[in-house]
């Protein structure tokens, strides 16, 4: 017998010749929140805070080749400082079109936050969460989208290889 007759054979008694790999699952949701070191009233800041955490999900969403449908974006004041004013909100945001462009989640993203940011709070903690995760071959397009898709997709390939060669946020 060849070595591959005797591995055969371990097989069907039933020892096992090559080890098995498992095989992650694609996640089906991504998330990336932060605490802030300090508490933060400016929205300016908040805003991006909010928009590094959307391109890090993003980046994260290219890599398992998925896009998402839809967003959360959430803001929360310290709940330990009860002699502070509490705010605690999140809005969810379904897109058009699923997508894993940081530009477009962005924009979703920013918009919002403008929704549930509300001046006078001392900031502690904000996130995004990209939902309903499906693979980027299996989008359903819109006949109204007005996003050049394929430029983007170019882009963001660009974007990703630059940062994988150079280290992570090297470019935004």
């Amino acid at each position: 017998m060849t070595v591959v007759g005797e591995r055969t054979w371990r097989e069907l008694v039933g020892e096992p010749c090559i080890k098995m790999a498992p095989v992650e699952p694609d996640k089906q949701s991504i998330m990336v929140s932060r605490s802030f070191g300090k508490m933060i009233e400016d929205f300016a800041i908040v805003k991006e805070a909010v928009a590094n955490y959307a391109c890090m999900a993003s980046a994260k969403l290219r890599k398992q080749k998925s896009c998402a449908k839809s967003v959360l974006v959430f803001i929360d004041t310290n709940p330990f400082r009860q002699d502070l004013p509490q705010y605690s909100q999140h809005i969810i945001i379904n897109l058009p079109v699923a997508s894993n462009s940081s530009m477009e989640i962005v924009d979703y993203v920013a918009e919002g936050l403008e929704k549930i940011f509300r001046p006078g709070y001392k900031y502690k903690k904000a996130g995004v969460m990209l939902m309903d995760i499906c693979n980027q071959n299996a989008v359903q397009g819109n006949i109204w989208d007005k996003i050049d898709r394929e430029k983007h997709k170019r882009l963001m390939e660009v974007l990703d290889r630059t940062n994988d060669k150079y280290g992570r946020n090297t470019l935004k």
